[in-house]
């Protein structure tokens, strides 16, 4: 659930992302929403589901992430608009190549 530290709403428009283990990249995905998701000022917000995730590795290759129930963020690149108002306007900015670790992945 992405959350907000500043003291002014954010707007999430698009998230590009790579996730795996063990330095292996499994997944990635291009999410860009239908009604963006606006974080409100110190506040968290969750995102929903993302769909069209493609298995890199294959199928069957990925089952073996399954049980691990977390991933590796290796590379995310987020779209954002800072200080809107309900959403609309804000000034756009693209935060590039952040990681995390042990993402749950439920």
């Amino acid at each position: 659930m992405p959350k907000n530290p500043l003291p002014f709403e954010l707007t999430i428009d698009r998230v590009v992302s790579s996730a795996g283990l063990n330095g292996t990249v499994f997944a990635t995905f291009d999410q860009t929403f239908a009604k963006p998701v606006v974080l409100p000022p110190l506040g968290s917000k969750n995102s929903g589901t993302f769909g069209n995730v493609l298995l890199t590795q294959g199928a069957d290759a990925s089952l073996a992430i399954v049980p691990e129930g977390k991933l590796d963020l290796s590379k995310t690149n987020v779209f954002v608009r800072a200080g809107t108002i309900g959403g609309i306007l804000g000034f756009p900015l693209e935060i590039d190549n952040l990681k995390q670790t042990a993402v749950p992945t439920t």
